[in-house]
């Protein structure tokens, strides 16, 4: 403790009150990253879940996000700052664990029998199913970020400034990508 320091504080009733601390430096405890990170993953589950489910095609995959997410975010633990809000942090993680998955399953292996639309002899109803499947062919063609850009923003109705948060970016990214994954879907869906 500084000389002056000290010096102030001799003729005054602190002195009494406060035991002198001579040179030694008192360290905050931090909380113990297993006990926080738990607690942070329990009251955020629904939160993550909520977003993996606006970004996700079904509600399985939905929830696969989220326990790799939960799982990422616990071997993480030790980097995350605590003093921080973890929302970001977890949706950043969420994000990616998605793009991961897509990359992992870039190919409709998941695609079973009972989720096919039935066909019928309406060629309105068939020609709505080719251009479905034109769309998520169209889809694959994107790289991921534009992928995650135009889902976010035309398929499940996000702000730019909601889809730019999720993702991580600016809002002029965002604008910029789902700008050039419209004009790429647009000339591959033209006839």
């Amino acid at each position: 403790m500084p000389l002056a320091a000290s010096a102030a504080f001799e003729n005054t009733d602190i002195d009494d009150a406060v035991p002198a601390v001579s040179g030694t430096v008192v360290a905050l405890k931090r909380p113990d990253p297993e006990a926080e990170m738990g607690k942070i993953l329990r009251d955020h589950q629904k939160y993550m879940r909520a977003v993996a489910l606006k970004i996700c095609a079904t509600s399985d995959m939905a929830d696969d996000v989220v326990q790799q997410t939960c799982l990422q975010a616990w071997r993480y633990r030790d980097r995350f700052d605590y003093d921080r809000c973890p929302k970001p942090w977890l949706v950043r993680v969420l994000r990616n664990e998605y793009l991961q998955m897509l990359r992992r399953n870039s190919r409709l292996s998941d695609f079973c029998e009972e989720d096919t639309p039935e066909i019928s002899d309406n060629s309105s109803s068939s020609e709505a199913l080719i251009n479905n499947i034109a769309i998520l062919d169209g889809l694959r063609t994107l790289n991921d970020e534009q992928r995650t850009a135009i889902l976010l923003v035309l398929a499940n109705g996000y702000t730019y400034e909601e889809a730019a948060d999720l993702s991580g970016s600016t809002v002029g990214t965002m604008k910029s990508r789902v700008s050039r994954a419209r004009s790429t879907l647009t000339q591959l869906l033209k006839p």
